[in-house]
């Protein structure tokens, strides 16, 4: 590996809904084309991110088609 070559992050994961938190080194893949990897200096953690995790969903709403789900903006 060269020292441009990132190494590989770690990530809070959880294998489940309610499942515990853990720390694990993460696989990504590199940028394809008219993508770019950028490095994330502050982390952080939303309700939202929190209620998707115990796997709490408003009334009514449904999840369709979603394989993976890493977070948004609101």
């Amino acid at each position: 590996m060269s020292s441009s070559e990132p190494k590989a992050p770690l990530a809070a994961v959880a294998w489940g809904a309610g499942k515990p938190l853990v720390i694990e080194e993460v696989n990504v893949n590199p940028p394809q084309a008219m993508e770019i990897r950028i490095k994330v200096a502050c982390p952080s953690l939303c309700r939202s991110d929190i209620t998707a995790w115990e796997s709490q969903v408003a009334q009514g709403a449904k999840l369709r088609g979603a394989s993976q789900i890493i977070g948004g903006s609101h």
